[in-house]
């Protein structure tokens, strides 16, 4: 547990880098520029992804837990986790989008304003294809890689198996969710999270997980590049 600890003041820390980067390389007039703000996601995405997996590489190296035996990375063959991870993506995109529109339903019927995600207003103003090329490759490979790492892979069982059934499901499904910094999301991705930790505990793999992810955000991607239109009906999605 206080290694666990560690590990999560490590992440803490290393947002609180990403937004002390941030606020001093990208001035308020920057900000309010199309690449001023995916500077700033580059920023933000570097500060965190590198240093989560450094951080989880130290904890796993702390518990004397190889990468592959910690997460179950050679059960079941990588061709048939990765398969499963996909297909079970491509199902439960439909199932969290439809939540996602009903959470903007209800928010307009409150008239509670709800703002798209940052990173997806970004993305909709962004018309550069180098810069969309970098949004994919962050959205598609490298954020689905270290939130199932972080989230799946380390803090649900390391709460599991401490005794903490209901704080390792609840909690680690609730915390991804927050994370993306969306109250519109919050409820879908909560969703999402909890789907994929029982991905997990059916296949023992977390390649599984790690493809479904994959495969739920390049859906979203790839309708927030080629659909705008259709999206605006529901602005938090990502």
């Amino acid at each position: 547990m206080e290694s666990l600890i560690r590990l999560l003041l490590g992440v803490i820390l290393c947002m609180c880098a990403a937004v002390l980067i941030h606020t001093v390389v990208v001035t308020p007039e920057m900000a309010q520029t199309s690449a001023g703000r995916f500077l700033g996601f580059v920023i933000n995405t570097g500060c965190l992804h590198v240093g989560i997996l450094f951080v989880v590489h130290r904890f796993l190296k702390q518990q004397s837990i190889g990468w592959s035996a910690g997460f179950g990375l050679n059960k079941n063959g990588w061709g048939r986790a990765i398969v499963r991870g996909m297909v079970i993506g491509l199902l439960i995109a439909p199932l969290v989008m439809a939540l996602q529109a009903g959470c903007h339903w209800l928010f307009t019927q409150a008239e509670v304003k709800a703002p798209r995600q940052e990173v997806v207003t970004t993305l909709v103003q962004t018309v550069q294809w180098d810069q969309r090329i970098y949004f994919g490759f962050i959205a598609i490979v490298i954020a689905p890689l270290v939130e199932e790492i972080m989230f799946r892979g380390v803090m649900y069982p390391a709460l599991k198996y401490r005794g903490y059934g209901a704080a390792a499901v609840w909690g680690s499904a609730i915390i991804f969710a927050m994370m993306h910094g969306n109250l519109l999301s919050l409820i879908p991705l909560t969703l999402l999270g909890l789907l994929l930790i029982a991905l997990y505990e059916w296949s023992g793999n977390l390649l599984t997980p790690i493809f479904a992810h994959s495969t739920f955000n390049a859906v979203n991607f790839a309708l927030i590049t080629f659909g705008q239109q259709w999206l605006k009906e529901i602005p938090g999605a990502s």
